[in-house]
């Protein structure tokens, strides 16, 4: 059986093989037919023999148009079907060879060890049981045929020029039926420990043929998220090498009118050192970026996690920015629900994502404006908040804003310093921890990110003092900041 091949399909096959197999029989019989009787002058009933060949050929034309017609295999219950008309077959051709050994000599005709072939043919299509009733059919029909033929409740037909006597009747007829029962008998235990045997390995071939099949197709997805990697790997180098290659390229051209005395004015020069020097800090802040996005896609085993309290990272946070968004006049607030559970998780990775959404917030809002931190529980997640009054983000731009390098317009114009990398390492982050972001934004009035994490999953204890709100507000007198 063929890798794929049905059971249904396969036990069609066979029984189209047997049915064409039969008009080589028909054909044969109808030849030595006519050579026993015009050759041989062996005296066969010609007419009865013929008809037995004529309905030989009529029954396996219309086994051929039920088995061509009807496709058993393609309808509910076909191998049950498909079981019964390869029994009803081999069953009518035992009784017709039966009937042809019974006009041709009975017992006497060494034919008659044509049974076996059926019971061959009823091993590779039947199952064993099939198989065994099928015999026993064999053996009944032809020491049937012969007791009836030694007792006279029929006829027996002497073949003349074939045996020198006529022995129906005698010893040899009996052992010769004894023969013929112990030849069945050890033909059919054969065949149908062979054909068990060579079906067992068959489903054990096709078996191993699908788990193949099934492996070459997980080895091909494989090779093309391989390949699919790989062309990622390649376009990502190719936009770094783009990314730093400009600044690059620009500060060894100012360097080299300096080194080659191109521009003599002192001020020039300085002008010109002061814009390598800040193209060689955009570098530095993107190589760092770089350095921080690679280790946040450094997947961290959930058996390395800890818990991480928010109540402490977000105070460190909060501290380190509070110096930036004075010097930005921005307001910047946290509100902390009390009793928090910690984030089960990575310290530094939280603390860089809420520094990083925190900073970004403080970019891109204008003098005046605010910037929140808001930090509540959702059953078992944490959810983080932060919202700001800034530039907003055009709706075309939000699917993009988490890709590396990307900046929109209004980004650019407002702020023409950023790497482009600051919320690509916040979504690398969040998906390590197997958590969520999503973003929503007006333009001209702000944007708020929203963030899920797992909290720990065994209780622990938790700071008792919390932050409800730190309000960093810088006037024209630089006001200091206000925690509560």
């Amino acid at each position: 059986m063929q890798p794929g091949t049905s059971v249904e399909q396969e036990l069609s096959r066979r029984i189209l093989w047997f049915i064409h197999l039969r008009w080589l029989a028909a054909a044969g019989t109808l030849a030595t037919l006519l050579f026993g009787n015009l050759v041989l002058k062996l005296g066969a009933p010609f007419v009865p023999l013929l008809g037995l060949v004529a309905f030989l050929a009529l029954y396996n034309l219309v086994c051929q148009l039920v088995a061509t017609g009807t496709r058993l295999h393609d309808s509910p219950g076909s191998v049950r079907r498909s079981s019964l008309f390869a029994n009803l077959q081999i069953a009518l051709d035992l009784i017709a060879l039966t009937l042809l050994l019974h006009y041709s000599g009975g017992a006497e005709n060494p034919f008659a060890f044509y049974f076996i072939f059926h019971i061959i043919i009823a091993s590779i299509l039947l199952s064993p049981r099939a198989t065994y009733l099928q015999s026993l059919l064999a053996i009944v029909l032809f020491n049937g045929m012969a007791v009836a033929e030694g007792t006279g409740l029929i006829p027996h037909i002497h073949l003349r020029n074939f045996l020198p006597a006529e022995l129906n009747g005698t010893v040899y007829v009996l052992a010769l039926q004894a023969v013929f029962t112990t030849t069945v008998a050890i033909s059919v235990y054969m065949a149908t420990s062979i054909t068990r045997r060579l079906r067992e390995h068959e489903r054990a071939v096709l078996s191993l043929s699908v788990q193949l099949a099934g492996q070459n197709d997980k080895l091909r997805e494989a090779f093309d998220m391989l390949s699919y990697t790989q062309s990622l790997q390649t376009q990502y180098m190719r936009k770094v090498s783009h990314e730093l290659r400009s600044p690059l390229a620009a500060i060894e051209s100012m360097l080299t009118l300096v080194a080659q005395k191109v521009v003599t004015e002192e001020m020039k020069r300085q002008e010109l050192v002061e814009r390598s020097l800040n193209r060689i800090r955009g570098l530095l802040r993107m190589v760092n970026d770089l350095l921080i996005l690679l280790r946040s896609r450094n997947v961290t085993l959930p058996e390395q996690f800890q818990p991480v309290d928010l109540q402490t990272v977000a105070d460190k946070v909060l501290d380190l920015l509070t110096s930036r968004a004075q010097s930005q006049r921005v307001t910047l607030e946290a509100d902390l629900q009390p009793g928090l559970s910690p984030v089960f998780g990575d310290a530094e990775g939280v603390e860089q994502l809420l520094t990083n959404l925190l900073s970004n917030g403080i970019k891109y809002t204008p003098e005046g404006g605010r910037v929140q931190l808001r930090v509540s529980q959702e059953e078992e997640k944490l959810k983080v908040e932060v919202s700001d009054t800034g530039i907003g983000i055009d709706p075309e731009d939000l699917s993009r804003v988490f890709n590396e390098f990307y900046r929109s317009n209004g980004a650019r114009h407002f702020n023409p310093v950023g790497t482009g990398l600051g919320l690509s390492i916040v979504k690398s982050i969040v998906e390590s921890h197997q958590g969520s972001i999503d973003v929503e934004s007006v333009n001209g009035k702000g944007t708020t990110f929203r963030v899920l994490l797992p909290a720990a999953p065994q209780p622990t204890l938790h700071t008792p003092q919390t932050r409800s709100a730190i309000q960093t507000k810088t006037n024209e007198s630089d006001s200091p900041l206000n925690k509560s």
